[in-house]
């Protein structure tokens, strides 16, 4: 196997600085960041499942594409439920939340 070279480590290490990666959800969450966790994974999840870039998803639910990118990455403390639901709602018009949700 080749490794890449020190310079090319260096203009990726480059490339990626600032690079923000997808926020896991921490152990000691609480339930209303759970529900929201909950609520950007259906997002993610229609992406994958209907094989749409986030362009395309942001574009068709008039999301707007930088915002599309947070919530796809998790970073949920940048909404509030009310929007991450209408967002969710728009992909899945049927949904409802309950109370079991906010439980698990």
């Amino acid at each position: 196997m080749r490794y890449p070279s020190k310079k090319k480590l260096k203009e990726m290490e480059e490339k990626l600085k600032g690079v923000k990666g997808t926020r896991p959800l921490p152990k000691n969450a609480g339930p209303i960041d759970r529900f929201k966790y909950e609520l950007c994974k259906l997002i993610v999840i229609y992406l994958h499942d209907y094989r749409m870039t986030q362009a395309e998803f942001a574009e068709k639910f008039n999301i707007d594409p930088a915002r599309l990118s947070e919530i796809v990455h998790y970073r949920f403390d940048k909404f509030s439920v009310e929007k991450l639901f209408a967002y969710v709602q728009a992909v899945y018009p049927d949904i409802e939340p309950t109370l079991k949700s906010l439980a698990s």
